[in-house]
């Protein structure tokens, strides 16, 4: 289990695609606390 801890320390990092080329960067994270 990523501890929403964790998950905070993503955000402005690079997103890639799976040929590992940079889509952009990260801005938010929504978690669904209910399920």
């Amino acid at each position: 289990m990523i501890e929403s801890a964790d998950i905070r320390e993503w955000r402005t990092r690079d997103v890639v695609d799976p040929d590992g080329r940079r889509i952009g960067s990260l801005e938010s994270v929504y978690v669904d606390t209910a399920t």
